[in-house]
């Protein structure tokens, strides 16, 4: 286990990725309100894991580095984390098979979006409670999540942690990359059919191999911390569990500059500091997907 010192050296690493995620957040919430002509289908999917992005890094912010495993404050934000974690797993999947459905079938969803929300928010909200009925809520090698303590069964920690975060991680990493190698090629062939800016090619194909990268980048350090605390739960490694948390904790701000950071967002922004009237008054927004490509 960490000694008091390094579980505090933790935290203020995992705090700083979290505050920094926050700022993300709170930068493309501000954009969504000032800009009309943002409000459309995709940026609103984007909005919708810029707020999961934010509540799952405030939950993680929550010092807890010397509370008891099972204290009230612990408890609080190893449920949050479980609960927004899995809704940021299933956005993120919900923004692939709708640019995938748009793309591919060439199928207008946007009559889906409350059925969108319904499954991501509710199947989170369904389940997170699911660890507390068998003691497994508690501190886990830096912070408070799904414990491998337990109070009523055996070995149901690593159970909850596979049903409820990894096995849905890597599900969606998988159709990640699977649907955006399914979009990319079709760009390949038809991209005169999106625009025919120069360059738009090179931006469009770099911009959709980013999307499941960031899965990978930002959850392989997790996933190695947790099978090396698997096999070694008497020896954790302080560094790599600081790594792992800084990755985690950082997936907000990328998701911001991803998602939200794009061409029309920064040309949006640019009329303004350039006091163009347009920036008030709208304009065309010609594809609802062209906004997450660019």
């Amino acid at each position: 286990m960490f000694s008091e010192s390094e579980k505090e050296t933790i935290y203020f690493f995992n705090a700083g990725a979290s505050f920094l995620s926050v700022l993300g957040c709170i930068f493309i919430i501000s954009v969504y309100l000032c800009f009309k002509q943002l409000r459309i289908f995709t940026f609103r999917l984007v909005i919708y894991l810029t707020i999961i992005d934010l509540l799952e890094s405030i939950f993680f912010m929550i010092p807890n580095f010397n509370t008891e495993s099972h204290s009230t404050q612990c408890l609080v934000q190893a449920v949050g984390l479980t609960y927004f974690c899995l809704a940021d797993i299933l956005m993120v999947g919900a923004i692939a098979y709708s640019i995938n459905l748009a793309v591919i079938k060439e199928k207008d969803i946007t009559k889906y979006e409350k059925c969108i929300l319904g499954f991501v928010f509710g199947v989170p909200g369904a389940v997170a409670g699911l660890p507390s009925i068998t003691g497994n809520y508690g501190t886990s090698q830096g912070w408070c999540w799904i414990s491998q303590e337990h109070e009523i069964m055996d070995g149901y920690g690593g159970f909850w942690r596979l049903g409820l975060f990894y096995v849905p991680l890597w599900i969606v990493i998988v159709y990640c990359v699977f649907a955006y190698s399914r979009i990319i090629s079709k760009i390949k062939n038809q991209l005169h059919l999106i625009s025919e800016e120069p360059g738009l090619s090179s931006r469009i194909l770099k911009k959709l191999m980013m999307y499941p990268l960031i899965l990978i980048v930002c959850f392989l350090p997790l996933t190695a911390a947790r099978i090396y605390e698997f096999f070694n739960p008497d020896d954790p490694y302080m560094w790599l569990t600081i790594v792992s948390g800084v990755f985690f904790s950082i997936n907000g701000f990328l998701n911001a500059i991803l998602y939200g950071f794009t061409d029309m967002v920064r040309k949006e922004i640019f009329k303004c500091c350039k006091q163009d009237k347009s920036c008030t008054t709208g304009s065309e927004v010609s594809s609802n997907y062209s906004l997450l490509f660019k």
